[in-house]
């Protein structure tokens, strides 16, 4: 069911993304990631179910921003002689996406699993904070 919802925001999410004109993509970009962080962070704290599944959709409709933003801008961005290595380099991403689980298994090992998530959401949140303010190529993409 979890794993439903989320396919059900992503689904929503990256309708809602894909059609977005240039200019506002890269702010969506930075909401999108900061989505992901607060509804992460929410279901680090809930402890009813139904508020988590409602935070699972708020999950999905925030990564499918990011994966689906993130690879367009990312093509658009690059010089055409450049693009197969930008696309491999971003494909390597998901390779090492494993690498990025042994710290958060190690907090949640030791501390918890809601303060793994807590941390790692909180992580997404400054990251979007920081970038919204700071990043202003990125907004204006």
């Amino acid at each position: 069911l979890m794993l439903s919802i989320i396919g059900l925001g992503s689904l929503i999410g990256s309708l809602i993304f894909a059609g977005l004109p240039k200019g506002k993509r890269g702010t969506s970009l930075i909401v999108a990631l900061f989505i992901s962080g607060i509804a992460i962070f929410l279901i680090s704290i809930f402890n009813y179910f139904f508020l988590i599944i409602l935070m699972m959709f708020f999950v999905g409709i925030g990564d499918a921003g990011r994966r689906s933003l993130n690879n367009a801008l990312l093509m658009e961005e690059a010089q055409p002689e450049f693009r197969g290595r930008v696309n491999g380099i971003y494909t390597m991403n998901f390779g090492l996406m494993p690498l990025g689980t042994i710290p958060i298994a190690a907090i949640a090992s030791s501390f918890g699993i809601a303060f793994a998530l807590s941390v790692s959401s909180l992580v997404l949140i400054v990251f979007s904070i920081i970038c919204y303010l700071f990043a202003g190529r990125i907004r204006r993409l």
